[in-house]
């Protein structure tokens, strides 16, 4: 009995790994795809060229981290994408490798991307997420300017089976990472959040609305609710407060002049 018991035991660790191999390289191979500035132009997500240029200028790196090997040339053939050196990619991919320079007058900030297998424990506020900003809180508990702490770009893998979703999830976390470090704003404050969730609505979740009216009501229902996460009693307050200036606020999402 307990020899069968092992063999189970690890027949559903194997199971296991595969899924999170399976999960991860998927949307590493995603990664790839989108952050891949050589290619057609045409092809690029505009909002994503613009943000990670935008950061760059004021100093900030985004940083693809791929870890999962397992399964990663499988998916690129099945994608009909070019088999990649694992080994140079974060310097060939690197948005910011055929971006814009960065200004020598901010010090350099590394903001890493990862693609993880994300907690469906309820009791963790991952399980919520399809992708989030890691951020390290300060020691002394002070509610500062959050733009120290923030640490990577996470995407949650479990949740993003398709491009396009993979995508969405990458553009409305780069629009928090830049309203952060570019616009000052800190997101543990309510009008803060509200005002950058909102710029992140309209250009990842919303942006398929042809019509502007439409738009504007999935982008105030997208930002409330996301707001209401942190603030559940000042939610609707705060996007009022902010909902008119920010919805028409494009700052790091157009060519700069």
């Amino acid at each position: 009995m307990s020899q069968n018991y092992k063999q189970v035991d690890k027949s559903e660790t194997r199971a296991n790994n595969y899924s999170l191999n399976n999960d991860c390289g998927r949307c590493e191979t995603f990664l790839r795809r989108m952050l891949d500035f050589r290619k057609d132009p045409a092809k690029i997500n505009e909002r994503i060229r613009h943000l990670a240029n935008s950061l760059k200028r004021i100093g900030v790196n985004l940083e693809p981290e791929y870890s999962s090997e397992i399964n990663t040339k499988e998916s690129e053939a099945r994608l009909n994408i070019a088999d990649i050196n694992t080994k140079n990619i974060m310097h060939a991919m690197s948005p910011l490798s055929y971006g814009e320079s960065s200004d020598t007058r901010y010090e350099i900030k590394r903001i890493p991307i990862e693609c993880k297998r994300c907690s469906d424990d309820p009791s963790n506020p991952e399980s919520q997420c399809r992708a989030f900003v890691s951020s390290s809180r300060d020691n002394n508990g002070s509610n500062g300017n959050s733009e120290a702490e923030i640490e990577r770009i996470i995407l949650c893998a479990n949740r993003l089976p398709t491009y396009d979703e993979t995508e969405e999830a990458l553009v409305h976390e780069l629009v928090h990472v830049h309203d952060v470090f570019a616009l000052n704003l800190n997101l543990r404050n309510c009008e803060d959040l509200a005002y950058s969730e909102v710029r992140a609505a309209r250009e990842a979740e919303c942006s398929g609305y042809p019509l502007w009216t439409f738009r504007r009501w999935c982008v105030k229902e997208r930002a409330t609710k996301a707001t209401n996460c942190m603030f559940p009693e000042r939610d609707n307050e705060c996007i009022d407060s902010v909902f008119e200036e920010a919805i028409n606020d494009t700052r790091g999402l157009t060519p700069e002049k």
